[in-house]
Parts: structure tokens; C-alpha cells; sequence
């Protein structure tokens, strides 16, 4: 059966979905100050439903389903995100990705409209799945951490129409699946190392103090820093836009 009944949990409190499988429809809404939170069996939204959440944190087990999961504050610290499904965090909401290794696999969608923080644990992605950062949404990447392209299937994309900036510490943070750059991409601090496809749009601003390593990169438009290449051979720079 399907789960559409609407709850509302008080502050330090927890709805705690530990084992089976639980499947949520439409109408299914936990409201309050505390927390809903997956930390092993699995979680399913199905169809075009959406569930909707005031605080939703995901330490382990699954997230399925071709439905949508809509929280306003995200903390995902482990587990897996999977099917063709949308996970999305509206704006004025926050999004953490902090723990351990994480997996975004098989078309799944993660969608960010507000404010992001990524401080620990690598991402694991494959299956064609994609990471968007929304126009007037901002995601910070603030520790050496990876994005890897290790699950095979089509390759992942990571678009920014917002802003990303890479920045607290020193080290390398790398992206290891597509990246389109539609808004501003910041790296203030450390090295941020891009090794697969790198599409700069017309329009779009690349800036900071730190170090951007790229394997290949396609610059249609937009604003560079002073100095670009396209990395190690056999790395590529192609640029598309004829210039003032």
C-alpha cells in the first residue's frame, strides 16, 4: 500500500524508516522541526507523486522511485539515490552532503534550488544520473572531495546555473562527470581538477584565485580568468565563440 498520510514531528524528534520498503504517494507531507530519515531499507516515491518534507536526512539504504522527494532541508551523509526520480530542494532550502561515500545511479535527479554545503565523502555516480544547480541556487564545495564517474552506464552531468564555488580548503576537490557552466563557477582556494568535458556557456563567469584543471573543455562564451588550458596531453581546448 501506499503511504499519503501527513505527519508532524516536534523538534529532536525523528521518523526513522530503518527496514523494508516503505512507498510513499501523493499527499504524504512530514512537517516540524524534526527530522524524517532513511538510514537503511528503502525509501520509494512512485509514478509522478511527490512527498514532501520539512527536514529529510538519507545516512543509508535507498532512495527509488520515479516520483519526485521534495525537501527543504537535505542532509545526505551516505546511501544511495537511484531510478528516474527527482530529489529536489527548493530554494530558500539548504542541501549538506557530508559522511561518507554517497551514490547518485540510473537517471536519478538532484536538484538544487537554494543553498548547498559539500564537506565530506565522495559521490559515486553513474547511470546517466545528474546533479542541477538552479538559477539563484549556490552550492559550495568546501573540502578536498570527489565526484566519481564509477558506475557505469551513461556518463552524469553536473549543470550549474547558479553558483559553484570551491573554496576553505587548500587541496584538490575533483568532478569526475560532465560539467556545463551556465552561471558562475568560483574556485577560490585548492585546485579544483575537472576530467571529463567541460562546456563553458555564453554568459557564463569563470573566476577565482584558485587553480582549475581541465582535461577537455568546450568555451562557447562567457568570462575567463587570465590564464586557461586545456591540461595534460592529450587534453583539449575548444573555443566556439569568434570574440569581440
Amino acid at each position: 500500500t501506499k503511504d499519503t498520510v501527513k505527519r508532524e514531528i516536534q523538534g529532536g524528534a525523528f521518523l526513522d524508516f530503518a527496514s523494508g520498503t516503505h512507498t510513499l504517494a501523493n499527499g504524504f507531507a512530514v512537517s516540524g522541526a524534526g527530522t524524517a530519515q532513511v538510514t537503511s531499507g528503502t525509501v520509494t516515491v512512485g509514478g509522478t507523486d511527490i512527498a514532501t518534507f520539512a527536514q529529510f536526512a538519507q545516512s543509508g539504504g535507498t532512495l527509488s522511485g520515479t516520483g519526485t522527494l521534495r525537501a527543504t532541508n537535505l542532509t545526505w551523509t551516505g546511501g544511495q539515490m537511484v531510478d528516474a526520480g527527482r530529489t529536489e530542494v527548493p530554494a530558500l532550502g539548504t542541501l549538506s552532503l557530508s559522511g561518507t561515500t554517497k551514490q547518485l545511479n540510473t537517471s536519478r535527479i538532484l536538484e538544487l534550488g537554494g543553498t548547498g554545503t559539500w564537506t565530506a565523502g565522495s559521490i559515486y555516480s553513474g547511470g546517466g544520473a545528474s546533479f542541477s544547480i538552479l538559477s539563484g541556487a549556490s552550492f559550495a564545495i568546501q573540502a578536498d572531495v570527489s565526484f566519481f564517474y564509477n558506475l557505469g552506464g551513461a556518463i552524469p552531468i553536473l549543470t550549474n546555473a547558479g553558483t559553484l564555488t570551491r573554496s576553505t580548503t587548500t587541496g584538490t576537490a575533483s568532478i569526475g562527470v560532465q560539467v556545463n557552466n551556465n552561471g558562475t563557477l568560483t574556485v577560490s582556494t585548492g585546485t579544483l581538477t575537472l576530467s571529463s568535458n567541460f562546456t563553458h556557456a555564453d554568459g557564463a563567469l569563470l573566476q577565482g584565485s584558485g587553480i582549475i584543471d581541465l582535461t577537455s573543455a568546450t568555451i562557447i562564451g562567457g568570462t575567463l580568468p587570465g590564464d586557461i588550458g586545456p591540461g595534460a596531453s592529450p587534453g583539449r581546448l575548444t573555443i566556439t565563440d569568434n570574440g569581440p
